[in-house]
């Protein structure tokens, strides 16, 4: 077995948005009231390009003796300019996905701990996510790499 991880660029753009495909299905699955099937192509070319192009963006994908088995996307943030928040720089884990066939192999951790590599190398203080509740596994990957619950979003349907 081979692992790697390595940095997105211009040819990976039917990859990523075949993986995005399968971890918006995901979502789909478990709410179908906030998520959608989409017909086609997730993303755009254009959103694509423009996503390599932002030096504050990092995709990166995992590869399995040479198969596409996951990714990540990060994003830089500032903290919003209000008296009361202390500025920083932060990222921000926007997307992780890993292929069912290649997990608990740690290829996550490999794809956070890298992203983590890359947002200390930009300056930031500290990684921000969002993770659904439902996704345990998930929820146990980030609680073995440190994270803490920050925030609590709660939701009500309206009928």
């Amino acid at each position: 077995m081979n692992i790697t991880i390595r940095r997105g660029d211009s040819k990976d753009y039917d990859l990523f948005d075949q993986m995005y495909a399968c971890l918006n299905a995901l979502h789909v699955a478990e709410h179908p009231g906030i998520f959608q099937s989409v017909p086609g192509h997730i993303h755009t070319p254009e959103f694509f390009a423009e996503l390599l192009a932002d030096f504050n963006s990092a995709l990166l994908f995992a590869e399995w003796d040479g198969q596409p088995a996951g990714f990540l996307l990060m994003k830089l943030r500032a903290s919003p300019d209000y008296p009361m928040m202390t500025p920083r720089l932060f990222a921000v884990v926007d997307s992780v996905y890993v292929h069912p066939q290649f997990r608990q192999h740690g290829l996550g951790e490999m794809l956070m701990m890298t992203g983590e590599e890359w947002a200390m190398e930009q300056g930031a203080a500290s990684l921000e996510l969002n993770v659904y509740d439902f996704n345990t596994a998930a929820r146990g990957l980030y609680e073995k790499l440190g994270y803490q619950t920050l925030s609590r979003k709660m939701l009500k349907w309206l009928d």
